[in-house]
């Protein structure tokens, strides 16, 4: 199977024009826009231009730079910065330096950047205490740095290999306060969001039981009944027996075609939680063809760690087959915070070469791998406490996802385990679901976890139906957002601070965002 990394590369954009370059021995400054530079220091001179994890296109319009030069140093100057290095030295605060036009504040290699605001992190699993944010875009100083260095390339054969040389690749946006042309230049080096199907802005429901067909009928026909609108049904990890890991179990789903026709009847599709972490066994009903075209005689073939060829045969096979039977949506349960890399792949393979959706948009939810998170598009924040103090930290959770780009983020309203359900708790819950990019009424499997509207009292669920209602009448408005976010990178969430910087310290204001 051709690799769709097309989807997001173009090998003719890889390269910056050579006007833009400024190259020495062991060093490379590209000048990509008047406030992105990429700073590069190889000890033998040899300088990576393929695409990366991260970047994807190099090649933007030429930008007007004054160089000056000397035997020992050079100097190159946009509108936005004044950047200064002693040449062929490696790089130290000393030796490398980039000063902001028009102020006192200047970037250092390694700088520390400590008035960065942040990004949302890996996710919120089992969150205790205040939630830990990673680095972001966007800070006070007006600058940001990120470094390539130890990401993935694409070779000629579109596989991911790790890097033969090992270089310094750091890319540097100096923005001051134009945070907005910030971003546009962030997507056109990574590639712009994806274009969510509309049904993606529309009420998940998602509980982690041991659904059958007969059940998922039943809490369909609920939602009607209370004309509660509900767009997608995501069954937890019990849909397929201990035989087959990627395999609808024959005791819970004798005949897929008939669900595939109800939900389609109603409109609602169907999505899978899915654990590639399970492998491929001995008992499953595709290991002799693995075992023929993987050439292995394992009896456990692994999926991660990543292997391009054994993912390739996993998506061409198990993940064709489920989209086969009416499987749309894919939530990757990969639980693993120390091996974002494996994570990244699996994203990044099963989103961009999932055959059966070449001509259609397809949709993966999954933990944060925090490498252009924004192109394998929604993010879940994973399995969190039900508790008001989790719920207090979501809203400012969801702005600063923003600050790298990202817009599709995905909580278990309501809180996905432990805890103690609270009618008022959920109803603020659904409330600020309605106003998040992505709604799932979410929870662990179990009656105590009342995510159905129809088990609370009426006054709740009457609050709770005018709430999901009306984010079923927001989807126009929404889509019509998300198609400015897919095209021109403008936001869906923006903090108050995009606006007014000084927000940012004004505690009142911390959870606010348009």
């Amino acid at each position: 199977m051709a690799s769709r990394t097309s989807y997001f590369v173009n090998k003719n954009k890889l390269v910056a024009d050579e006007t833009s370059i400024v190259k020495g021995e062991k060093y490379r400054f590209t000048v990509l826009s008047d406030i992105l530079v990429r700073i590069e220091y190889s000890p033998n001179g040899i300088f990576e231009d393929r695409a990366t994890e991260l970047v994807v296109n190099r090649k933007f319009d030429k930008v007007n730079y004054d160089l000056t030069e000397s035997d020992i140093a050079i100097q190159i100057k946009t509108i936005y910065f004044t950047l200064t290095y002693v040449k062929n030295a490696q790089f130290t605060p000393s030796n490398l330096k980039v000063l902001l036009n028009e102020s006192a504040k200047q970037w250092t290699y390694q700088d520390k950047e400590v008035r960065n605001y942040g990004t949302i992190g890996y996710s919120l699993d089992d969150l205790t205490g205040t939630a830990k944010l990673s680095k972001g875009l966007f800070s006070s100083d007006g600058f940001a740095a990120i470094y390539d260095s130890d990401s993935y390339v694409i070779n000629d054969n579109d596989e991911f290999v790790p890097r033969e040389n090992k270089e310094i690749d750091v890319y540097l946006f100096v923005y001051r306060r134009e945070f907005g042309k910030c971003l546009k230049n962030y997507f056109e080096l990574t590639g712009y969001p994806p274009m969510l199907p509309r049904y993606a802005f529309g009420n998940w429901w998602y509980k982690n039981e041991n659904y059958n067909m007969q059940d998922i009928g039943n809490v369909v026909a609920k939602f009607y009944e209370n004309n509660i609108p509900i767009s997608v049904f995501l069954l937890g990890n019990n849909w397929h027996d201990n035989i087959n890991n990627y395999k609808f179990d024959p005791n819970l789903f004798p005949d897929n075609q008939i669900l595939k026709t109800f939900l389609q009847q109603n409109k609602v599709e169907l999505g899978v939680t899915i654990s590639p972490q399970l492998g491929i066994n001995e008992t499953d009903y595709l290991y002799n063809q693995a075992v023929q075209e993987l050439n292995t005689n394992e009896k456990h073939i692994n999926i991660i760690p990543h292997n391009t060829i054994t993912t390739n045969f996993y998506i061409n096979n198990y993940i064709t087959n489920l989209k086969k039977q009416g499987v749309e949506i894919f939530n990757i349960d990969y639980n693993n915070p120390k091996d974002l890399h494996n994570l990244w792949f699996i994203n990044h393979y099963q989103f961009t070469n999932d055959p059966v959706t070449y001509d259609r948009r397809g949709l993966i939810l999954s933990r944060n791998p925090g490498i252009a998170t924004h192109r394998y598009p929604i993010t879940y924040t994973g399995n969190t406490k039900v508790n008001w103090e989790t719920l207090n930290q979501l809203p400012n959770y969801n702005s600063s996802a923003s600050n790298m780009g990202i817009s599709y983020v995905a909580h278990a309203i309501g809180g996905y385990h432990t805890g103690i359900e609270d009618d008022e708790l959920y109803m603020r819950y659904v409330q600020f679901g309605s106003f998040s990019p992505i709604l799932i009424l979410a929870s662990d499997k179990g009656k105590y976890y009342k995510r159905e509207p129809w088990r609370w009292p009426k006054l709740t669920m009457d609050i709770i139906k005018e709430y999901i209602q009306l984010r079923h009448r927001l989807i126009p408005y929404i889509y019509s957002e998300a198609y400015a976010y897919h095209k021109a990178g403008i936001p869906i969430i923006q903090p108050l601070y995009y606006a007014n910087p000084n927000i940012y310290y004004e505690p009142l204001y911390k959870n606010e965002y348009f």
